[in-house]
């Protein structure tokens, strides 16, 4: 015989509960069937001349699996979208273009006779304003890009204007013709050229618009030189 003092005796008791069914629908309290086998192991005797009640508290826990089933019904949902850009996509022509040595105010002037830069000749630091001009359909949303390279020297550091160096306007569009006109101008600074060598330099040079949907063009392309006055 072991003599138990008085008072609680706690145990733990672990469960493994393979199958749960929800036997009422789910718009209504739910009602949980398991089968749950424990066992317990003799934990002492005491002497007694009356039977003892024994108290037992339990828990459980696990992962619960249910199938549900929704009367017919709507479903309503609510979309918020935001778009930043809305690109046309119906096919147009490509729009085409001219870049001229001379700035805008001269290009802009009725009849102006503003000479081609492709095959123009540039000293060496100086500063040599450009413009363009370009004709088309759905042009709003798209971008100048200037990329000038050097033929002497595929490595050396490109010639780009674009963004903020490029000053471009909004399209303007011919009552009659439907036509969009929108013209532009930048810089060759001195910065760009200073640090050639004193032989002339030949580049070649495209100017390209794109609009960051997928749609460029390249409007301009050609050749410059680039010569030592000293």
């Amino acid at each position: 015989m072991t003599n138990l003092a008085s008072g609680v005796i706690a145990s733990t008791t672990t469960a493994d509960i393979s199958t749960i069914k929800i036997r009422k629908n789910f718009g209504k309290p739910g009602v949980i069937a398991t089968i749950t086998t424990a066992s317990v192991g003799a934990l002492g005797k005491k002497r007694s001349v009356k039977p003892d009640a024994v108290a037992f508290t339990s828990g459980l826990s696990g992962t619960l699996k249910r199938k549900l089933h929704f009367p017919a019904g709507a479903i309503a949902s609510v979309t918020q979208s935001q778009v930043k850009f809305f690109l046309n996509v119906s096919p147009v022509a490509p729009p085409k273009g001219s870049l001229h040595r001379a700035d805008l105010s001269t290009l802009l002037q009725p009849g102006s006779s503003a000479p081609v830069f492709s095959g123009s000749r540039l000293v060496r630091g100086d500063l040599t304003p450009v413009s363009f001009k370009i004709q088309g359909q759905k042009l709003d949303g798209l971008n100048a890009e200037f990329t000038a390279k050097r033929k002497d020297d595929p490595l050396a550091a490109p010639i780009i204007k674009t963004g903020s160096a490029i000053h471009q306007t909004d399209p303007a569009v011919d009552n009659q013709t439907k036509v969009e006109t929108v013209m532009g101008s930048f810089y060759i600074e001195p910065a760009d050229t200073e640090d050639f060598p004193d032989s002339e330099v030949e580049l070649s040079f495209v100017l390209k618009f794109s609009d960051g949907n997928g749609r460029v063009y390249t409007v301009v392309s050609g050749s410059f030189t680039v010569y030592s006055a000293g």
